[in-house]
């Protein structure tokens, strides 16, 4: 009835059952045909003892022992289970029940795995596996051995998969699972004083176990994981991996993997420089294999200092030390492998549980497998094995302890221990990879790659741009007191002042730039150097523009352009421009964000919003760029007037400048220089200082410089013309004319000398001068000055050199009207006395230089008495040339005739 009452129960496909500790445990439905049922019973009453006589039965060792690559640590375990195996005999004090180890190779593989369980589960004497290598080889190995009642146990394979009842209902273990250990490591983190650690975990249920335990441990107690990165086994590449963990900024790394899939990324991290004094790496059990797999004595080497964690096996019980002594005097010269013990432990649950099997169902029963799986009632309770007393909880996971093992120079040594309440008790003193047992911080002392206002670099910005601030405020006093000198009025003072107040504003906002950054200075940064910018740029296109509506005309028509006109402009291009900032202001201020690697870290000025912050730059950058290229424009289109008015001139090389200079500035503020970003930002205010101090040369000082002079020369001389006006017809020569060698010879309409008192009637008006175009490499010349008089025509002839060769480039001369010519008696262009600057429209700028102020003054006088004939002869009204005081009187607003007159605005 017993047994027919079995095999009922096994037909019938229990799927549930309650142990005796009130837990449900789902079972796999196993559908056995009546075929298979009556092979089994009748090889079960072949096997079936006779009352009284002892029954054997077998555990198999399913591990990988054919494979080279697992070196001794298979065959070893082996061995050793061999080797104690006698002593399960003397576990049934009735002397009924026997054992017999055997061992099957697995070949590490899956399928492999699952193949070897075949001619097991046909063997009825076989009750038992143990195995496998790891939880990737356990779980197909327990989920083939599950339709026959096999019961498995593993001191190797701890991923938490295995503790699900409902799939794996005949297996335990002997070895603490994964979650445990990512529990133990969390907490031996923060026994080490650690607040952070980043986290580097296969794709396997191993690693995936140990990780997800160790980050939500590690949340719970206090430490923050700055990096968690996933990698594949078998990954050939790890530098996305390591670089993230490398910039996360801790030096603390928890390795969950195998070590058969580290090797590659251990590598990777040496020659990233991520394994040396400061780090620190942390990982589970499957760690522990590392001596006997690493392929040289560098990769030995690489792992100095590494903690990892295992199942404490040294349990150091008389059990314990009997079996130590027998190892070694049956293997002297051999090492016992890691895990070895657990798995020793392991056969002895599984003899002590089919013992107690056999007690109460009987060995005929057991052979047959027709019986009531209880897993707890038989397997999970408690005894003292070789690593310990062994406890489970509810669900055949051992409750253990755990090591931590310290590698150094090849050798694994137990530095603490973790004690089933958490509690961390220290062995021995740890040695890092410093070789010292000074616990490396888990954050690293990073460089601060900010130009602080205590910093030398810091000091020194401040310090220059201070000065510069210094002198153009002390330039803008002096031009405020020389506002009447006719070198400032015809500049436009208001001008100049919105021009110094734009640059100031620049300079001040590199000194904002400067220390530990908040929103606040972020956005005053933003503000002071995008209002300065567009001050300074708004004042210079407005003058530019002013200068090309007087001068750059086709035909001669009366305007009147008002400061307050300009003004109106420049506030207008200033009001966009601050439109676009309160937008930014207020939808995405800039807020100060840091930017750390592992060994330093910089502040940068970023929106909250990236796409929105990167439009509003945008934005920003073309508006300006716009309003440069105008700049740029105006300033070409007026670059051939007087040098009294050729503001525009020094307007274009102050944009050209910007141009060059900005371009660099966007590179340093837009890019990521990495360690260099302190270098970066220095490079980048000098450049801003560099542009502010070139305009303020050539938009301020200069005119600073020019007043000064001026009013040294007013003082020596009651006598200053600087403007020769086309007047009245018959003005007279002033002072006779050299007619030797580079003088001039004037000559009347008889052909004879002109006399000094004569009306200036000349015909023609002849002489050699030193004469140079202007341009940056141009040089002095001798040239032939012809006036022609009765055509109106003036003439500027190179002279040729009869030594010159025929292959010698011969420069032209140029030959044009008196009315496409400007001239100036004092050009600000030249360093010598006696100059004539000579305008031609659409050629260029001559400078000519004479022996004498009379001989200047002559020629001048002749060259306007000529034009001014010209223009009442066509009734065409006449109007002042050359000289800054009336160059003042035709910008001050008052009516004026456009022509061929240009002016500083």
């Amino acid at each position: 009835m017993e047994y027919s009452r079995a095999l009922t129960l096994r037909s019938a496909c229990i799927t549930t059952a309650t142990t005796t500790t009130g837990q449900k445990w789902a079972f796999p439905r196993i559908m056995l045909g009546p075929i298979t049922l009556a092979l089994l019973s009748l090889l079960a009453l072949c096997v079936a003892p006779a009352s009284g006589t002892t029954t054997t039965f077998k555990i198999s060792i399913n591990l990988p022992i054919l494979n080279t690559e697992f070196g001794t640590s298979a065959t070893g375990v082996v061995d050793f289970i061999n080797l104690l195996a006698p002593d399960l005999n003397s576990l049934d004090p009735t002397g009924q029940t026997q054992f017999q180890v055997i061992a099957t190779a697995t070949n590490a593989t899956a399928f492999n795995t699952t193949l070897a369980m075949e001619p097991l589960l046909a063997d009825p004497t076989v009750v038992g596996v143990v195995g496998e290598w790891d939880s990737s080889l356990t779980i197909p190995m327990t989920l083939a051995g599950s339709r026959a009642y096999m019961w498995s146990c593993s001191g190797m394979a701890t991923s938490h998969t295995l503790s699900d009842k409902a799939q794996f209902p005949y297996f335990f273990r002997t070895i603490p699972e994964d979650p445990q250990q990512g529990q133990a490591l969390a907490w031996f983190a923060r026994h080490m004083g650690w607040a952070t650690a980043a986290v580097i975990a296969s794709a396997d249920s191993y690693g995936q176990s140990v990780m997800s335990s160790f980050v939500n441990t590690a949340s719970t107690i206090g430490i923050t994981i700055m990096a968690n990165q996933v990698f594949q086994p078998g990954q050939p590449d790890f530098t996305v991996i390591l670089n993230a963990v490398k910039d996360s900024g801790t030096q603390i790394i928890m390795l969950c993997s195998l070590v058969d899939d580290s090797h590659v990324l251990m590598r990777q991290a040496r020659e990233a420089n991520m394994i040396g004094p400061n780090w620190v790496w942390l990982a589970p059990d499957g760690f522990s294999d590392w001596a006997n797999q690493a392929a040289n004595a560098t990769e030995l080497a690489q792992v100095n200092g590494l903690m990892y964690m295992f199942p404490r096996e040294n349990s150091f019980t008389t059990m314990y030390n009997a079996s130590v002594a027998r190892w070694n005097a049956a293997y002297p010269t051999a090492s016992i492998p890691p895990y070895t013990f657990l798995m020793q432990d392991c056969v002895t649950a599984l003899a002590r549980g089919v013992i107690g099997l056999v007690n109460t169902v009987g060995a005929t029963n057991v052979l047959a497998r027709t019986y009531y799986p209880d897993l707890s009632r038989y397997f999970l309770n408690s005894f003292e094995g070789l690593t310990g007393t062994i406890r489970y909880d509810e669900v055949g996971n051992r409750l253990g302890y755990f090591s931590v093992y310290n590698w150094y120079n090849g050798t694994a040594t137990v530095a603490y221990e973790v004690n089933p309440d958490l509690s961390i008790t220290s062995k021995a003193p740890p040695k890092f990879f410093s070789g010292t047992s000074v616990v490396p911080p888990d954050v690293p002392v990073r460089a601060a790659l900010i130009a602080t206002w205590t910093s030398p670099s810091g000091v020194a910005l401040a310090a220059m741009n201070a000065l510069f601030i210094s002198i153009v405020v002390a330039t803008t006093m002096v031009l405020a007191q020389n506002r009447e000198v006719p070198a400032v009025k015809s500049m436009s003072f208001t001008f100049l002042c919105v021009i110094a107040l734009g640059l100031v504003m620049v300079l001040v906002s590199n000194l904002v730039g400067l220390g530990v950054q908040t929103t606040a200075t972020c956005v005053v940064d933003l503000w002071l150097f995008s209002i300065g910018a567009l001050l300074v740029l708004a004042a210079s296109l407005v003058k530019a523009y002013r200068i090309w509506r007087i001068f750059d005309n086709a035909s001669m028509t009366r305007m009147q352009i008002k400061n307050k006109t300009l003004m109106l402009g420049m506030s207008l291009l200033l009001g966009i421009q601050l439109i676009l900032l309160v937008v930014w202001t207020v939808v995405s201020p800039p807020t100060a964000m840091t930017v750390t690697s592992h060994d330093w870290y910089y502040q940068d000025c970023a929106s909250a919003n990236a796409g929105f912050g990167t439009g509003m730059t945008a934005a920003t950058l073309l508006y300006n760029s716009g309003l440069l290229g105008v700049l740029l424009y105006l300033a070409y289109k007026t670059r051939n007037i007087a040098s009294n008015f050729r503001e525009s001139a020094h307007l274009a090389y102050v944009a050209q400048n910007t141009l060059l200079a900005g371009i660099v500035v966007a590179m340093f503020e837009f890019f990521s220089f990495g360690s260099s970003t302190l270098t970066a930002f220095i490079v980048r205010q000098v450049v801003i200082m560099y542009v502010v101090m070139f305009a303020y040369s050539a938009l301020l000082g200069r005119i600073a410089v020019a007043a000064h002079f001026a009013l040294r020369k007013s003082a020596s001389s009651q006598s200053n013309t600087n403007v020769v006006a086309i007047s009245t017809m018959g003005s007279r020569a002033g002072g006779g004319a050299s007619s030797t060698g580079g003088g001039a010879v004037g000559m009347g309409s008889a052909g004879r000398p002109l006399k000094p008192s004569e009306p200036m009637t000349i015909s023609v008006l002849r002489g050699t001068f030193p004469v140079k175009k202007n341009g940056m490499l141009s040089t002095w010349h001798r040239h032939v000055l012809m006036l022609m008089g009765s055509e109106s025509l003036l003439a500027i002839t190179p002279i040729h050199h009869a030594d010159q060769s025929a292959a010698a480039t011969v420069k032209p001369g140029v030959l044009a009207p008196l009315s496409h010519l400007i001239i100036s008696t004092s050009p600000t262009t030249a360093d010598l006395e006696h100059c004539l600057e000579i305008v031609v429209k659409g050629v260029g700028v001559y400078l000519v230089q004479f022996k004498s102020a009379d001989e200047l003054q002559m020629w001048a006088d002749a060259i306007s008495a000529r034009d001014s004939q010209q223009r009442q002869s066509a009734a065409a009204p006449s109007v002042a040339v050359g000289g800054a005081a009336l160059g003042a009187n035709i910008l001050k607003s008052a009516p004026v005739t456009r022509g061929k007159v240009n002016s500083r605005a």
